[in-house]
């Protein structure tokens, strides 16, 4: 998909985390939560806008009926993925509905922090809104055997249904990004590698004055993690 959509100004420097299922984002959006920046997890954002008489729950139950609902008038959010990701028309059905909300809520976020250092981390960033008010891309990579083993100890998925969904997933061939990270091996790898991204970024002035504003706002206890 291609980024045609105006960019959407914000008063902070937002980095954006993309990277296949089980390439470990959320260890890389964790690592920069320790350097004091704010973090958030798009998927969080969904399930709560899938909460009930929330924005995208009203939006699911028209799109897919009662069938995707537990006997208390929850969405059951096993039966609502059996649907999506069994069929990629529905998939997208339910994408391009539940999205824009999501840019939404986040837009709203970044209008009322005072964080000047944000970063959102999501699998869709580049088919989403959310790829609007980003200022640095960062692609999280991971070998397929790290990602399998992941998925299983996490989220108890069987090899084949990794095998699937890693399968079905894809990436626009044009999408611009600005840093990579390999994540296969340890966390200190992984630590050291946000680690010069980070020094990376403060050659740039944008960047350079966010960190020096929240330096002002809030105490940089940073961890050494190889310690």
């Amino acid at each position: 998909m291609k980024e045609v959509k105006e960019k959407i100004m914000s008063k902070s420097f937002v980095i954006g985390i993309s990277g296949s299922i089980g390439s470990g984002k959320s260890l890389i959006r964790h690592l920069l939560a320790l350097r004091g920046v704010l973090t958030v997890d798009a998927d969080e954002l969904t399930h709560f806008l899938l909460a009930e008489d929330k924005s995208g729950y009203r939006v699911a139950l028209q799109l897919f009926g009662d069938q995707i609902l537990t006997k208390d008038g929850r969405i059951d959010r096993g039966r609502l993925g059996k649907i999506v990701f069994n069929d990629p028309q529905q998939l997208r059905i339910l994408e391009d509905a539940i999205h824009p909300l999501v840019g939404e809520v986040f837009r709203t976020m970044l209008d009322n922090t005072a964080c000047p250092l944000v970063a959102v981390e999501a699998i869709k960033l580049y088919e989403s809104d959310l790829i609007r008010v980003v200022n640095s891309r960062w692609f999280v990579n991971s070998r397929v055997n790290s990602q399998i083993a992941r998925l299983k100890t996490t989220r108890g998925m069987t090899h084949r249904q990794i095998a699937d969904r890693l399968e079905k997933q894809a990436f626009p061939k044009d999408m611009k990004i600005d840093y990579y990270i390999e994540n296969s091996r340890h966390i200190t790898d992984a630590w050291e590698q946000v680690e010069r991204v980070w020094c990376a970024l403060m050659t740039g002035s944008v960047f350079r004055s966010a960190q020096k504003a929240l330096q002002k706002k809030t105490p940089m206890f940073i961890l050494d993690l190889p310690q």
